[in-house]
């Protein structure tokens, strides 16, 4: 259902002891069916006040017809074409959308999509929780405060989990701009000194790299290839300095 339904809502008013009980419940047929931008047209025409419901896919809005409802319906219009693998759903400030992968190449490979410009990246559910839980703890560790957080426990592959790790950047990232401190959490140990030397990385799987150690820029650096690509760490590898 990638329409919008809008329903007109009807009240009814019971006597209950001293007080009233009022119910307020959405009409069996809908007053229009479209895309966004003709329901925000059919709301705007229907006028500030009346009580209405409108469902998308991603959810049920039942309140009063207001602006703040058109923008509403204006976002949800923006949301990306869900997939037979990946679903998308709004982010709680309704400053965008994330979708959700759950077995990407097979059950456990679960990971997180996310549009950006006129293309999509990725972020898997263990390292969206890892990458988290290195800022936060280097947040609190550099300020001494915790980092405020008050909508329970993220758990994996849920859109809240994302959000926490959206929390903790938005932490990091104000840190950086406040101190100019750089958040170590995505360096690899064993390179932090050899930027700017060669190494070879020779792997359990028998597998060797060669390359001049580099590291990017902004609050959290990490360490990259020949290519200018993530160095990822892989347990059991060993590092040879070559010059």
């Amino acid at each position: 259902m990638n329409n919008f339904k809008v329903f007109l809502n009807s009240s009814s008013i019971r006597l209950i002891g001293d007080g009233v009980s009022v119910t307020i419940q959405a009409k069996a047929t809908p007053a229009f069916e479209g895309k966004a931008q003709e329901t925000v047209e059919f709301l705007q025409e229907l006028g500030v006040g009346v009580s209405v419901e409108v469902r998308h896919a991603t959810g049920t809005r039942s309140c009063m017809n207001k602006p703040d409802l058109w923008k509403y319906v204006t976002f949800l219009g923006t949301k990306p074409k869900d997939t037979d693998c990946c679903k998308y759903y709004p982010l709680s400030d309704e400053s965008g959308f994330v979708g959700i992968n759950s077995d990407y190449f097979g059950p456990g490979n679960g990971l997180y999509v996310i549009p950006c410009g006129g293309g999509f990246s990725t972020l898997g559910f263990d390292v969206c929780l890892k990458r988290a839980a290195a800022y936060r703890a280097w947040v609190e560790t550099e300020t001494g405060q915790k980092v405020k957080w008050t909508r329970g426990r993220p758990d994996r592959g849920e859109v809240r989990a994302y959000e926490y790790y959206l929390a903790m950047s938005e932490a990091g990232r104000a840190l950086n701009a406040k101190t100019g401190k750089r958040c170590p959490a995505e360096l690899i140990p064993e390179l932090i000194g050899l930027e700017g030397r060669r190494v070879e990385i020779a792997y359990p799987n028998g597998e060797k790299v060669r390359f001049n150690v580099g590291r990017s820029t902004g609050w959290s650096p990490c360490h990259l290839d020949q290519c200018g690509l993530p160095v990822s760490p892989v347990e059991g590898a060993t590092i040879r300095v070559l010059d």
